[in-house]
């Protein structure tokens, strides 16, 4: 089968797949993959993934990885991984990682961690941190609050910001209240939940009941609640601390 017989055949499956049609993008994407491409046999497993088939999507990972392909390598090590495989986990994270997959690289670096292989880790961490991973920038940020240097992990919490990684803001808003800068502290967490994450809405909402903003809480409280934030539903919604607008449509609903 031609190059362009394969390419054919993806376009075909993604079709099918965005109508809705499933099996039919599967049939599609098997046919490339029996000429042995690599990225067709990654959709295989994702289809499977969604459809949680545990066990189809271990083999289609398996023969993707084994074809070459990046992605398919780290996905397979995480599934393994949640089933307590951590020896062939850590083989196929490697081989990502080895492969400039950065999400690999911050996942071999959590595994190290768990198995307290901390030097290795942060090495880890750091070529993950190079490749602009903003999750191991701030966990880079905490290896250096253990370390009593809050200057250095101020330093990796502001590199994630600036690489777009929106949970950054939550972690430098922590560590400027630690230091004594509430005023800071709220600017950042109030960033991150404006760029979309949830914990960061629960927190800034919680801040406010504190500082009697009520009006400003309950908005950032309802919001994190609307997101399926579990201590949000709980404290705005089910035995709210504070008015609620009367035009909310969950005030008295359970989320």
């Amino acid at each position: 089968m031609s190059a362009e017989d394969v390419q054919g055949l993806h376009e075909r499956a993604s079709e099918h797949y965005r109508r809705g049609e499933f099996d039919a993008a599967l049939d599609a994407w098997r046919r490339a993959a029996d000429a042995g491409d690599g990225l067709a046999m990654a959709k295989i497993a994702m289809l499977h993934d969604d459809r949680d088939e545990l066990a189809a999507a271990l083999h289609w990972y398996r023969l993707a990885a084994a074809a070459g392909h990046v992605g398919s390598m780290h996905s397979l090590a995480q599934l393994l991984e949640d089933q307590n495989e951590l020896g062939e986990a850590e083989r196929w994270y490697r081989e990502a990682a080895g492969a400039a997959h950065g999400s690999a690289m911050h996942d071999l670096a959590l595994l190290l961690v768990n198995r307290g292989n901390t030097v290795e880790a942060e090495a880890w961490y750091r070529r993950a941190a190079d490749a602009g991973e903003g999750k191991s920038m701030c966990n880079l940020g905490y290896v250096f609050i253990e370390r009593g240097d809050l200057d250095e992990a101020e330093r990796w919490f502001r590199r994630a910001i600036d690489a777009g990684f929106v949970r950054g803001g939550l972690h430098l808003g922590r560590l400027l209240d630690q230091r004594g800068d509430a005023e800071q502290a709220r600017r950042w967490v109030r960033h991150a939940a404006e760029g979309g994450d949830v914990e960061s809405m629960f927190l800034l909402g919680r801040a406010l009941v504190y500082a009697r903003e009520f009006e400003e809480a309950a908005k950032w409280g309802l919001m994190a609640a609307a997101h399926g934030h579990a201590e949000a539903k709980q404290m705005f919604v089910i035995a709210p601390i504070v008015p609620l607008p009367e035009d909310w449509p969950l005030s008295h609903d359970r989320l």
